[in-house]
């Protein structure tokens, strides 16, 4: 495990939500799973776990996103 208690896949994960704003396509590339079924459930299982929940509301924080600013990204 890392420093923040994640594990690297999980930190991967993080790292590709953020950048893609996709977590069933940051569990594909996070956790080499082929079939986007599997990487949905894998995604949301992830999503619940609360040192996950805690890192990515860091990582939002960090980057300055809110739902404000997410949202315009997507218009």
């Amino acid at each position: 495990m890392l420093p923040s208690g994640l594990t690297i896949k999980e930190s991967k994960f993080i790292k590709k939500l953020i950048e893609t704003g996709n977590a069933t396509t940051a569990a594909e590339s996070s956790y080499n799973v082929k079939d986007r079924a599997c990487a949905r459930h894998i995604a949301a299982q992830k999503l619940k776990i609360p040192r996950i929940k805690e890192a990515l509301n860091k990582a939002f924080v960090k980057h300055n996103l809110t739902p404000d600013t997410i949202v315009g990204y997507l218009k």
